[in-house]
């Protein structure tokens, strides 16, 4: 079986082999200009620092089912369950342009969700980078920060503008269970 090189099938048994984890979507997004030891100095430097704030969190909370944790896993799994499930297409219809939520994949998901990450850590008035998306995650850990805006901001479009679904030339999907955490 002959598969193209832009074909569904070739993309999808390439996620399945090379899984994309969070360690490889932030190096690229931080790399600029070729620097990849840079981002990955980054990278590792949040690691540490997080590690000592989960590691006093814990002995502060007293609690006994977070002592022996795997802090990759952790982490992947604090950042999963903030990324966005629907991604909105600007579609124009009657002389506006409507923002339409469209199901979207795992890893452009995550991708998405680290760029909202970065760019509201830039935001922030710190003395440096790494203690901005530090100061970033740790308000993603305790659901606040300038990154659950924007991801509640982007719900609220989605559930507005999901009659205008029809639009789409894609086949219409029900998206009860997706969107169905911020319908409130």
């Amino acid at each position: 079986m002959h598969l193209g090189k832009s074909s569904l099938l070739l993309k999808r048994l390439i996620c399945k082999k090379y899984k994309i984890t969070y360690l490889e979507i932030f190096i690229s997004i931080l790399t600029k200009h070729g620097k990849k030891k840079y981002a990955k100095k980054i990278f590792f430097l949040i690691i540490v620092l997080l590690k000592k704030f989960l590691f006093k969190y814990i002995q502060k909370q007293k609690l006994k089912k977070l002592n022996n944790i795997n802090f990759f896993n952790f982490f992947s799994q604090l950042l999963d369950s903030y990324r966005p499930k629907v991604l909105l297409i600007n579609k124009k219809s009657a002389a506006q342009y409507r923002s339409i939520p469209w199901y979207i994949n795992l890893t452009k998901s995550r991708v998405l969700l680290v760029r909202w990450l970065i760019q509201s850590a830039k935001k922030r008035i710190e003395k440096n980078f790494i203690t901005c998306l530090y100061f970033e995650l740790i308000d993603l850990f305790f659901f606040r920060g300038l990154t659950i805006k924007k991801l509640e901001e982007y719900y609220t479009i989605a559930v507005a503008n999901r009659p205008f679904l029809r639009l789409l030339k894609k086949k219409r999907r029900v998206f009860s269970s997706r969107l169905k955490k911020f319908s409130k």
